[in-house]
């Protein structure tokens, strides 16, 4: 049952990646603002400023949590970037959340689940500065393990890696974008996947490196729970490499 599991007992296992892309982007914020009553939906932002044009920016993103999609292809997206170095984050974060604001009533989104998951070392809450970014990237988690203490039971969240292209990408980072997947197995059993990217989507502008962030669950009134697993990746950017946030969801029975 969903409310077996808890924050407390999260362990992390860290990559040691290489240093490819040593100028660094910006880093994205993450704001989880939560599923909707029956876990059908699962919205949450992700903000911060453009390195380089120092523009500030924000997206809300909604996930439909029963359809095969990612933040890659998710049920709608509310971006805005004001094109003015004096302007604030809080600015573009109140206009994206005034227009999300009637599409996140009309799909009853106001739990926030039980945070079940967070790796501290990624710092996703906040923005990063683009000398932070590589540091981090280079301690993302791919692993994420879940504790049930009283029955004794576990889940474990895994990421796989491996290099792929696109035709887009083959000419912006030729031989250096990867994909990804990600995993769960509950008490011991074999691991079964719950994302596996079969491309590379041109709405992830051609990502290095990924990392296991955290995961959210709701239950569900008809029995199990749906698990949202945020998950941090870093496309090729103005001035490097930039960290965003994508959202893989699934059903546990």
């Amino acid at each position: 049952m969903l409310r077996c599991f808890f924050l407390g007992l999260v362990t992390a296992i860290h990559l040691g990646l290489s240093a490819a892309g040593a100028r660094a982007g910006d880093g994205a914020a993450l704001n989880v603002l939560g599923f909707s009553d029956d876990g059908r939906y699962f919205a949450f932002e992700q903000y911060g400023t453009q390195d380089g044009s120092a523009f500030p920016f924000a997206e809300i993103a909604l996930v439909d949590t029963q359809a095969a999609t990612s933040h890659d292809r998710p049920f709608m997206v509310i971006r805005e970037v004001i094109q003015s170095e004096n302007a604030g984050q809080e600015t573009v974060r109140a206009n994206v959340l005034a227009r999300a604001r009637p599409h996140l009533a009309a799909m009853k989104i106001q739990r926030q689940g039980m945070v079940v998951a967070i790796d501290p070392v990624a710092r996703p809450f906040e923005a990063l500065l683009p000398m932070d970014v590589p540091v981090v990237r280079r301690l993302e988690a791919s692993e994420l393990r879940l504790s049930d203490p009283t029955r004794g039971g576990a889940l474990v969240l895994g990421l796989k890696q491996w290099k792929m292209s696109s035709p887009h990408c083959s000419t912006v980072a030729p031989g250096e974008t990867w994909a990804f997947a990600v995993t769960v197995s509950k008490d011991g059993s074999p691991a079964r996947d719950i994302h596996v990217d079969a491309e590379l989507p041109d709405a992830r502008r051609c990502p290095h490196t990924y990392g296991l962030v955290g995961a959210y669950m709701q239950a569900r009134k008809s029995g199990g729970a749906v698990i949202a697993v945020v998950v941090s990746y870093y496309p090729v950017g103005f001035e490097g490499l930039d960290r965003r946030f994508l959202v893989v969801t699934a059903d546990l029975k």
